[in-house]
């Protein structure tokens, strides 16, 4: 334990990194990589015990890094959703590609699932900002987020029932996790929404947990 507690080295963005904190990041990376590349490659594109051993590692090694489900609820408070939509995205941009050509039976529908991954980032991205910025969007969001949704089932049940997601893998959950997530924040929009108050709040809660941690040091 005193070994492992031992600082190496201290970083603007990491704070104080000790032997076990750099296991833990290196784990973390290796692992991060694994998942990546096993399974939007081979030989786990295809839900079973390979796929599911590979996305545990992951998983334990974010948990290794010190981040609880706590921290992180805390931390996407208010704007949940639409940070779950954005990942949602991420992980169809990387699993369709392969199944983009004239070749490819399901061409049209890799397609409308690329160009939809590739625009639902930059739209929760700049809705985001703009609730941060005090922004008057109220009104537009709602229905924003409603067709949104309605994009994300449709194409979600185009990939999972016509194809190229028909079995399950990366490309068939992130599918209906993104469908999940826009209704969320369809609903979340529908009750209050994103906007500066739920950032204000967010911030505040942020550095109260942080001046805690800090007292607890002392």
């Amino acid at each position: 334990p005193d070994l492992s507690n031992q600082t190496l080295f201290s970083s603007p963005v990491l704070g104080s990194v000790s032997i076990g904190y750099l296991n833990a990041l290196l784990l973390f990376v290796w692992w991060f990589v694994a998942a990546c590349v096993l399974t939007f490659d081979h030989p786990f594109e295809i839900t079973g015990n390979g796929y599911f051993a590979t996305w545990a590692g992951l998983i334990f090694s974010v948990r290794g890094c010190g981040i609880t489900s706590a921290y992180m609820k805390s931390a996407v408070a208010g704007i949940g959703p639409l940070l779950g939509l954005m990942a949602a995205s991420v992980v169809v941009i990387l699993a369709v590609p392969s199944d983009i050509g004239k070749h490819h039976t399901h061409n049209a529908e890799a397609v409308f699932a690329l160009v939809l991954g590739i625009f639902t980032p930059v739209l929760a991205f700049v809705l985001i900002h703009l609730g941060n910025t005090n922004t008057a969007i109220g009104p537009v969001v709602l229905p924003i987020l409603a067709v949104l949704s309605v994009l994300w089932l449709v194409m979600a049940s185009l990939v999972t029932f016509r194809g190229p997601f028909k079995e399950t893998g990366n490309g068939y959950f992130a599918a209906w996790a993104g469908a999940a997530m826009a209704i969320l924040a369809t609903n979340q929009a529908r009750i209050g929404g994103v906007n500066s108050n739920d950032m204000t709040e967010i911030r505040q809660t942020n550095s109260h947990d942080t001046a805690d941690t800090d007292d607890d040091g002392l």
